[in-house]
């Protein structure tokens, strides 16, 4: 069985305010709602094996602050520079590479990319848009993770924290 839990980073600052788009800080409130994203995370038993995350700042952030409520050393392992703007094709090819003793990957990455991954995954084209800070876990029965694709997980939770946190 293989679970996956997708992270549409938490929320960011406006593009006009950065040097970049890659450069796109967290807002106080997005930092808030990625220390929330982590708290749910940690109360949960199952701890991911493997992470997958994109360059950009406003995702490191999210997943800095999601690893430390975890009690894990964010790595540099972890940054994958693809995910950046990835469209759900890019991110189904990415996660079909993961390790074979990966029980349990995160990733946290954008939209539209990760919003059209979950739809493609669950096989329901016209699930909700992820708000940022939402949270997806997803299972399927799959023994390797090149074996999955469209329809081959089910949902197992929707998750986000309340807005103003």
């Amino acid at each position: 069985m293989r679970q996956l839990t997708l992270i549409r980073h938490a929320t960011a600052t406006r593009y006009i305010d950065a040097e970049s788009d890659a450069g796109r800080h967290l807002t106080a409130a997005g930092q808030g709602e990625a220390r929330a994203l982590g708290k749910h995370l940690a109360k949960r038993s199952d701890r991911p094996s493997h992470w997958l995350v994109s360059s950009a700042t406003r995702t490191q952030e999210t997943a800095r602050a999601i690893g430390l409520a975890l009690r894990e050393e964010p790595s540099p392992h972890w940054l994958e520079p693809r995910l950046y703007l990835a469209e759900s094709s890019a991110i189904v090819e990415l996660m079909r590479t993961l390790p074979s003793d990966c029980t349990h990957a995160v990733i946290v990455a954008h939209n539209p990319g990760i919003t059209d991954l979950y739809r493609h995954l669950l096989d329901q084209p016209t699930a909700p848009t992820l708000e940022p800070a939402t949270c997806i876990t997803l299972i399927s029965p799959q023994a390797a993770w090149s074996d999955t694709g469209a329809g081959d997980f089910k949902l197992s939770e929707r998750w986000q924290p309340p807005r103003g946190e």
